[in-house]
């Protein structure tokens, strides 16, 4: 896909498949959804522009799942920002992710988050700020 991806502001998105996207050349955001289904984009492999992931979903629903597997993404071009808490969110899988071209800011997630996988993370040419993520416990980098 070229372009952006932007989903915000939506009261409720179901059934979300997103699992043979492997490029956005722009950048990817999920703000203030309330409620949605999307276990993540397990095929992305490259986001050009950032990715942001705010609040989303932002209450607990049934059947609801926030953005969390992004387990083949290897790139991210500009910045990583993850922020808010998403409800029903405990782990986010970003295992290959290995090049960060802007920062990548951890903050004020307070409710779910308990582990964020970036293990083959070598390459962060902003800043790395992590702060106010209470249920943290694993952070893998």
């Amino acid at each position: 896909m070229r372009g952006r991806g932007y989903f915000y502001f939506n009261y409720y998105i179901g059934a979300l498949n997103m699992s043979s996207l492997r490029l956005v050349g722009g950048k990817v955001s999920f703000s203030s959804n309330q409620c949605m289904s999307l276990s993540g984009m397990p095929s992305l492999e490259e986001v050009g522009g950032h990715l942001y992931l705010h609040r989303s979903p932002y209450s607990s629903c049934e059947n609801c799942a926030g953005p969390s597997n992004f387990s083949q993404l290897v790139t991210i071009g500009s910045s990583l920002q993850i922020s808010q808490s998403m409800a029903g969110v405990e782990t986010l899988m970003l295992s290959r992710l290995q090049s960060v071209g802007g920062s990548v800011k951890i903050s004020d997630n307070s409710d779910e988050l308990q582990s964020i996988d970036m293990a083959a993370l070598t390459t962060v040419a902003g800043s790395l700020s992590v702060r106010g993520n209470a249920d943290l416990s694993a952070l893998d980098i």
